[in-house]
């Protein structure tokens, strides 16, 4: 049977990945869940994708969601080298990555990334890494401090024209003739302020 584009029930194979290395299998709802720093706020399966495909996992990442793709949520990662898949109406993501690291060639080259204990033995019994969520999101924390950037601004700050320069003097209380809002609170002569 062909895979479907949105990608529910088949395993992905990741027995063979290019470049090697560990792969690392995700419990998508496991990490999304767990408590979040603000820098990573607002994490849903896209933005794990995405930094995933940042880190030392790219080309070997497997995002594995429970049930069947959810309105407004990607149906495919939206970067090379990491699939998202779903488990389907008939199976859980658990009994999916429990499936995958059981029918995976070489588990000891796998980091299983779940809190769920029933994953985490069954990583275990093959020899597989297991990482707590949080551990994930601790790196992937650390992935966005190290490689920040200053933001620059949407609008490129320019030099204001005539209109708005005299709209800002005004409001600030400078008149054209020289004068100040406050002059007349101040004394011409400000030798007695010394």
């Amino acid at each position: 049977m062909p895979r479907k584009s949105n990608r529910t029930a088949d395993p992905p194979t990741t027995s063979s990945p290019k470049g090697g290395g560990l792969r690392l299998i995700v419990d998508c709802y496991n990490v999304l869940y767990a408590p979040m720093p603000p820098v990573l706020a607002g994490l849903d399966e896209e933005r794990l994708c995405e930094l995933l495909a940042r880190g030392p996992w790219r080309r070997r990442a497997v995002v594995v969601c429970d049930g069947q793709v959810k309105p407004g949520v990607p149906a495919r990662s939206p970067v090379d080298g990491v699939e998202l898949v779903y488990s389907g109406k008939q199976c859980s993501a658990d009994s999916l990555i429990a499936k995958m690291i059981r029918e995976d060639t070489a588990p000891r080259r796998l980091i299983v990334v779940s809190s769920d204990r029933a994953i985490q033995r069954v990583a275990q019994r093959r020899r597989a890494q297991v990482w707590p969520s949080d551990q994930l999101v601790s790196l992937l924390t650390q992935l966005i401090m190290a490689r920040s950037e200053p933001q620059a601004p949407d609008e490129k700050l320019g030099v204001l024209n005539a209109d708005e320069t005299a709209y800002w003097l005004n409001e600030f209380g400078y008149h054209p003739d020289g004068k100040m809002d406050n002059d007349e609170i101040l004394p011409e002569d400000r030798s007695e302020w010394r």
